[in-house]
Formats: C-alpha cells, structure tokens, sequence
C-alpha cells in the first residue's frame, strides 16, 4: 500500500460516484407512475343540424380527444392538445336527423390514458333535422265560423295552425 499516492485515488473518483450512484438508485424507490385520469359529467350539448359540443371534467389535467361516427365503428375524431381540467370539443360538418356515437378520451401529463364510458358502450346524440321552410302562406275561404290557412314547404312536414282572438292566440288546430 505505500505505492498508492493522493494522484493515483484521484483517478478512482469517478468510478466511485458511478459506484454510489448506482447504490442509490437501488435503495432509493423510484415514485410510483401516476394513475389514470377520472372523467365525469360528459354531455353533448348545442346540437343543431350540423354542429355539437362535448363537454367533461377530470380530475387533473389532460389533453381532450372525442371519437365519433354515425356507427360504433367511431371512425372519426377531434383532439386539443391543451392540458385543462374542463374539455371542450367542437364537432362540425355532422349530417342532420343522425344518431352519432361517440367516446372521450383525455391523457395526462404522464401519459396515462382514460377512455369514458369503457369499452362496448358508447354515449350518444341526434342532431337536429332541420326545421321545414315555409313560404306562401295565406289565409282564404273566411265565413263567420271558418277560414283556410294553407302554405307551401320544401319536404313533408306535419302541419299545425295556432289561432285565437287576441295575441296570445289560444287556440289550435294539427294535422299529424
């Protein structure tokens, strides 16, 4: 041992932190991966003919993804990349009077992926038919007891008369 000198250890200092550092990583717990991501109160909601929102919450933060289709095949999609606890996801060029099925899902910071509700089930929505238009109304055919009310629209449509004396009207007439 007289051979060692302080030059020759100094040598050694790196392969001893190496050393200590692989130590460490042995006793020291790795933390434990963050668990998945809850998702609560999903809806659809603002549907028109074309156009819906889905809306959730989770309970930290994470990106937002809805998979959607008229069929469960959900063969399309829309994503923000945003990190929030409240989603928001537009959905446009929808066909009107469809039924659309659909899932969200969000990925937090450690990559941790929640998909609601779970597999084989799906959330759903129908937009809007649009409403029929109506043109060419008029009003003919008046006696003391009667008149005839008749207009035109663009496809079939069931047809209904509101009638009365005063503005608040009151009365009313259908034809389903």
């Amino acid at each position: 041992m007289e051979g060692w000198t302080k030059s020759r250890l100094c040598g050694y200092k790196p392969a001893i932190a190496i050393i200590v550092a692989l130590l460490l990583l042995a006793i020291v717990p790795s933390p434990a991966a963050a668990s998945p991501l809850e998702i609560t109160n999903v809806s659809s909601g603002n549907i028109t003919e074309t156009t819906a929102v889905i809306t959730w919450t989770t309970d930290e933060l994470g990106n937002s993804t809805v998979y959607y289709g008229n069929s469960t095949e959900l063969d399309l999609s829309e994503s923000s990349s945003d990190f929030t606890l409240n989603h928001t996801i537009n959905l446009g060029n929808l066909t009107s009077g469809t039924l659309y099925y659909y899932r969200v899902s969000s990925t937090n910071q450690s990559g941790n992926t929640t998909i609601s509700p779970g597999n084989e089930t799906f959330y759903t929505f129908n937009t809007e038919p649009y409403p029929p238009r109506i043109w060419g109304v008029s009003v003919g055919d008046i006696t003391d007891t009667s008149a005839t009310v008749t207009w035109m629209t663009d496809r079939l449509a069931d047809s209904a008369v509101e009638y009365g004396k005063t503005l608040s009207l009151g009365q009313s007439i259908y034809d389903f």
